[in-house]
């Protein structure tokens, strides 16, 4: 209605309009009543508490959030409030809230983007100090919405990245000790290494935690989606070493939750990058089998799943429970046929997977329980066919190993072909993800069911009770 009165042309992109100019002499008369509108209409969606009506108002206020971009002041403060929404509202103010930002960021000018990117990435890691099964699909959304926020700007999106990425690394440098001036450097050339190893301990909490590891989460699925900006290729590198840093600084049995969540970051950036990335996760996969306890059997106690999702750590007595140990078993065969299937169109496959095939082959020998083993064999076979299957059309392919051009073109064509690998590990994780949606729901509906409270009965009834005779 406003666009008619002031005799502005409807824009194709409906997240685009076009503002009025100064010189427009409508926009002149009806400018400070438009303002005032807005002010008011701001106060009155802070004073609301009841969903519904915050939902109407974010609906309305999304029709004129455009124009909150001709006031400078008014731009900030409607960026605030519809951050605040979208970090702290109920799932549809939130959806709404992000459709308002999202057409602020692309009319305003590049400081205030800034500023509100910065915002929205506090917000986010406040909503992440704690992750379970009710608040992990909020994370997910809100790291999901950033991205996108992000991928608007690359420009600034870079500037934010390198800024949190060099934030995170000076966290995790914290834990070295060659970073330290001389005369700090003489003091600990004369701790003893179980000083500088109960130090190290001490520090770890300060890079094992949740807002870390989601911050790393977000900063990876930037860099996924921004492959191809230029500026943005440049925190590849950075931001891979600081992953593997980070699954390096304990290397126990009882992080292992948090090992696997680096592990997919890294697989993450492979799959988005069509492979032209090599990270060496193989490795860091195989060591998990030379964990002790997949030796012997495990103990059958309170844990009856164990969500790697949701878990950074697990305690002494869990890391010997049946289920993280069938759980560690899954975890193996899963990342590792998801790294493969990632490759499994290039020319160098075979040798690729030869040392993981050697590591399998030794723990089938040595494992002696055989639900782990006959798992493993399954995941040998695969891998092998695979092998063998790439060496036949190398043999058949009539090129030079030597010419780069050709043996790209030759893989690019082979990707077209879904292989056998790829083939059943897409219906593997399917499946997967089926029985991983059926155990949340079973746990949502566990949760919220009332605690029964018991009737607590005084020490006469007690007694009354336990000296009657049955009849």
């Amino acid at each position: 209605m406003i666009l008619r009165i002031l005799n502005l042309p409807e824009s194709k992109d409906p997240n685009r309009v076009n503002l009025p100019s100064t010189k427009n002499k409508v926009w002149k008369k009806i400018k400070h009543i438009i303002e005032e509108y807005l002010k008011s209409l701001l106060q009155f969606l802070s004073s609301v508490a009841s969903n519904d009506l915050r939902e109407t108002i974010a609906k309305h206020l999304h029709q004129l959030v455009v124009f909150y971009c001709c006031f400078p002041k008014l731009s900030k403060r409607a960026a605030e409030k519809m951050i605040s929404l979208w970090s702290t509202a109920d799932e549809t103010v939130r959806i709404i809230a992000l459709g308002c930002i999202i057409r602020i960021v692309l009319h305003v000018p590049p400081k205030l983007v800034e500023d509100s990117l910065k915002k929205m990435y506090s917000e986010y890691c406040k909503n992440c100090k704690f992750t379970s099964v009710q608040n992990l699909p909020l994370i997910t959304y809100m790291r999901n919405s950033l991205v996108e926020i992000m991928s608007l700007k690359p420009d600034l999106a870079y500037k934010c990245a390198f800024v949190s990425l060099k934030a995170l690394a000076r966290k995790l440098r914290g834990l070295s000790y060659g970073h330290r001036e001389k005369k700090d450097k003489v003091k600990d050339s004369r701790k003893t290494g179980k000083k500088r190893k109960k130090e190290k301990q001490e520090n770890i909490p300060a890079v094992y935690n949740w807002p870390y590891l989601h911050s790393l989460s977000l900063w990876m699925s930037v860099v996924c989606q921004l492959k191809s900006h230029s500026r943005v290729q440049q925190l590849i590198h950075p931001a891979v070493e600081l992953v593997i840093g980070t699954l390096r600084v304990n290397s126990s049995a009882q992080y292992y939750p948090l090992r696997f969540s680096c592990l997919r970051m890294l697989i993450q950036l492979t799959e988005a990058t069509d492979a032209m990335t090599f990270v060496p996760v193989l490795p860091f996969l195989t060591e998990v089998l030379d964990f002790s306890g997949l030796q012997k059997f495990g103990k059958q106690n309170s844990m009856k799943y164990c969500n790697f999702d949701t878990s950074l750590r697990m305690s002494k007595a869990e890391v010997h429970e049946k289920a993280f140990l069938d759980g560690l078993i899954d975890q193996v065969f899963e990342l590792t046929l998801h790294y493969c299937s990632c490759f499994c169109h290039t020319v160098a496959f075979p040798e690729m997977v030869l040392s993981t095939v050697l590591h399998i082959k030794k723990f089938m020998k040595i494992c002696r329980i055989p639900t782990y083993k006959d798992r493993m064999k399954l995941l040998l076979q695969k891998i092998e066919e695979h092998s063998n299957l790439m060496r036949r059309k190398r043999d058949e392919a009539s090129f030079d190993l030597r010419d780069i051009n050709a043996v790209e073109c030759w893989e690019r064509g082979l990707k077209q072909e879904k292989t056998p690998l790829t083939t059943f590990f897409e219906a593997w994780r399917k499946k997967q993800l089926e029985k991983k949606a059926l155990l949340y729901a079973d746990k949502e509906k566990i949760e919220k069911q009332p605690e029964v409270k018991l009737k607590e009965t005084t020490r006469k009834e007690g007694v009354a009770l336990c000296g009657q005779r049955k009849d």
